[in-house]
């Protein structure tokens, strides 16, 4: 379950060193920014928004007034879009409401890119929000794979072909972990059909 606070970073998600965080040029007070960010969220389409950081909440889920701000002013957005959780994450920026103010221009220029008619672009692309964890070693080779267990030899191919596609090193969001693990079920899956 993901939780306000504290934090919920994205696993996947490497974190800004604290001695490469620098002050933002926003000067939005904190309550601003969340609700801004809440209202583009909306209009998106997201659902099921929780803002996870390591300010203090109440109980009705605002954060208490006058805190400081804490040592890690990290901020993850998770939601639901299209059916499936996402999460965009900041810590480029000293302060909670500026990691907040940043992660609202990100989500104002995604709705953007779908009014201005790219929308297919987005969809290719939403993969770098995905809240899924990095490539598990223990999954099994249908699981990465997304078939069947008693898959056939052309089905495999056909599922492998599609996620290479997705994560080749030479695709522009690839990513060699994940193609490192899919050639490893494919080769698994291979060798199960074979023996069978």
């Amino acid at each position: 379950m993901t939780q306000a606070f504290p934090l919920h970073w994205p696993e996947h998600w490497p974190k800004t060193p604290p001695h490469k965080r620098a002050r933002s040029k926003f000067d939005t007070p904190l309550v601003t920014a969340r609700d801004e960010l809440l209202r583009e969220l909306r209009l998106m389409g997201a659902t099921h928004i929780v803002i996870s950081s390591y300010l203090q909440l109440r109980q009705d889920g605002l954060p208490y007034a006058n805190q400081r701000q804490p040592d890690d002013p990290a901020v993850a957005v998770w939601f639901y879009w299209r059916g499936e959780q996402r999460c965009i994450p900041c810590d480029r920026w000293d302060r909670v409401q500026d990691n907040i103010n940043a992660i609202r221009h990100t989500v104002a220029a995604m709705r953007g890119v779908e009014r201005w008619g790219t929308g297919e672009m987005l969809k290719r692309t939403a993969h770098v929000f995905d809240a899924l964890p990095p490539p598990d070693a223990s999954r099994h080779w249908h699981q990465v794979l997304g078939v069947s267990p008693h898959a056939t030899e052309s089905e495999i191919r056909a599922a492998y072909r599609q996620r290479a596609t997705q994560w080749h090193p030479d695709h522009p969001d690839g990513d060699p972990d994940r193609m490192k693990e899919l050639n490893a079920a494919r080769d698994e899956a291979l060798r199960h059909v074979r023996a069978a």
